[in-house]
């Protein structure tokens, strides 16, 4: 949870589960490290005048938006080390139920070492209630056999399963044997949008036109694209930019929020700055990032019939097109509004 498109679908989902009256907190599972290295890592964290491994600039932007996860989050375990930290906890807190999800909670390699059976509610005992909410495995495939006999027994003991992806029902049913993985929204569209109010209040200054690009992975490609939608805008438009892998200082999320809703245009090459521009309304284009994985992206948007603004750094050509065709997003939120009734009813129904 150190994006924030991670810390804004984990605030809504503890949103969702509190309207519905349950307690919620979350469980923070750490990367398993000796006394020695946790204290290390520690002392890297506050060392200034170094960002070795990144834990200084991960701690000073946690630090940043800290006030907003206390808010919209909520109450926290301590950071929890492994499996054992995890069921003790678990047993103290008297949790009746574990949710899990949604954000590529089962792409291993952003797993934190140590905890790949956790994501899976290794931890949990037979009294609690196991559910996954749109869990993510962020690619169309499965890539981590050496962990497929564990992953599977974890989910046959799973209650209810819902999924982020279509690949990913494909997956659980295929790879896992667990056939019976719905397919639902994000969190962050299984709210009511009013809540983004809320998160960040409407602000003076926003109101000149602007393109804004939230861009993960920044290429020449990608520049390009940009010139060109910005010449296709009127003249009068500014650009924004917020680059998530520079080493320049990051808004926070009230301010990021703020940038996708008072935008006239967004480039972004993120599933939730994809998914943002949607709520909002704003025109856009999205670069298929394939490194991060594209599937996520092509799932969502042929469900809401927006696959045509998924463009690729070689289609050039079609970026000053798409600015010139206006999305009917009166259309694509009857779809949203009808997919989020059937993620809500999965887990209400889960949660009984």
């Amino acid at each position: 949870m150190e994006n924030y498109g991670g810390i804004i679908q984990c605030a809504c989902l503890a949103s969702f589960l509190r309207e519905q009256g349950h307690e919620v907190v979350l469980l923070r599972r750490a990367p398993d490290r000796s006394l020695p290295m946790r204290l290390a890592v520690q002392m890297l964290e506050k060392l200034p005048g170094q960002n070795i491994r990144g834990f200084r600039q991960r701690a000073r932007e946690l630090a940043q938006n800290q006030a907003f996860i206390d808010a919209f989050v909520g109450p926290a375990s301590p950071l929890l080390y492994s499996s054992d930290d995890m069921a003790r906890y678990a047993r103290k807190a008297q949790i009746a139920g574990v949710v899990v999800g949604s954000d590529q909670v089962w792409r291993m390699q952003y797993v934190p070492k140590g905890g790949e059976g956790d994501y899976f509610l290794a931890f949990a005992d037979a009294s609690m209630k196991r559910v996954a909410y749109a869990a993510s495995f962020g690619h169309d495939t499965w890539n981590y056999p050496e962990l497929t006999a564990q992953a599977s027994a974890l989910l046959q003991k799973f209650d209810h399963v819902a999924v982020r992806e279509k690949s990913g029902a494909t997956i659980c049913r295929d790879v896992f044997g667990r056939d019976s993985a719905v397919h639902v929204l994000d969190p962050t569209m299984l709210v009511d949008p009013a809540i983004y109010e809320r998160m960040s209040p409407p602000a003076p200054g926003d109101q000149a036109p602007y393109l804004y690009r939230y861009i993960l992975d920044d290429t020449a490609e990608i520049s390009a694209i940009t010139k060109l939608i910005k010449a296709a805008l009127p003249a009068q438009t500014q650009a924004r930019s917020t680059i998530l892998t520079d080493s320049s200082e990051k808004p926070t999320i009230e301010r990021w929020i703020a940038n996708l809703r008072s935008a006239d245009f967004v480039i972004t090459d993120s599933f939730h700055g994809t998914v943002f521009a949607i709520i909002f309304r704003k025109n856009f284009v999205t670069l298929v990032n394939n490194n991060r994985g594209a599937g996520r992206f092509y799932s969502l948007m042929t469900e809401l019939g927006l696959a045509d603004r998924i463009l690729s750094t070689a289609e050039q050509d079609r970026a000053a097109t798409l600015v010139a065709n206006p999305i009917d997003f009166d259309a694509v939120h009857d779809r949203i509004d009808r997919w989020r009734e059937i993620s809500r009813q999965f887990l209400q129904q889960a949660l009984r």
